[in-house]
């Protein structure tokens, strides 16, 4: 399956990088994103360590 990374994407992942968007609502492909590209903390990582639909 591809994933197609779109602008729209691109954008949400960088306001939730910027704190002016929620790192909640972010798709799945998001997350990946923005995780490679998040260091401020741990609170947004281990949120999304704790969600059932991220793999080990």
């Amino acid at each position: 399956m591809e994933i197609i990374f779109t602008k729209k994407n691109k954008n949400r992942v960088h306001a939730a990088l910027e704190g002016t968007g929620k790192f909640q609502k972010l798709t799945t492909e998001e997350w990946h994103q923005f995780v490679q590209n998040y260091n401020y903390g741990l609170a947004p990582l281990l949120w999304l360590a704790e969600q059932p639909t991220c793999d080990r």
